[in-house]
């Protein structure tokens, strides 16, 4: 659910079912998109819980918007053809922007 939280974040709402519809939205557009926002915010969201990070605001979604948003930016090609490195490297920036 906290990773839920933190895709619709990024539109500053705080639902399960925004969050779902964003992401229904998303996998229409580019499911590669959708699946990486995903990944990254649950990315943010683990990280945040090694890290002790307080529960209630990871719980809230604010560990997991900007992951998310990192995840699908770097992930999606915007820096050269997609592959396996391209996700490694989305996934170590939704790391990165935890801190």
């Amino acid at each position: 659910v906290a990773s839920i939280h933190g895709v619709c974040q990024i539109y500053l709402a705080q639902s399960v079912l925004s969050g779902s519809l964003i992401l229904v939205g998303m996998s229409i557009c580019s499911p590669p998109c959708m699946a990486l926002t995903a990944i990254g915010s649950a990315v943010g969201c683990a990280t945040a819980l090694l890290v002790g990070g307080d529960v209630t605001s990871i719980y809230q979604g604010l560990w997991g918007f900007n992951p998310a948003l990192t995840c699908c930016a770097i992930g999606g090609g915007i820096f050269g053809a997609r592959g396996l490195s391209q996700l490694w490297w989305a996934v170590f920036g939704a790391v990165v922007t935890v801190f």
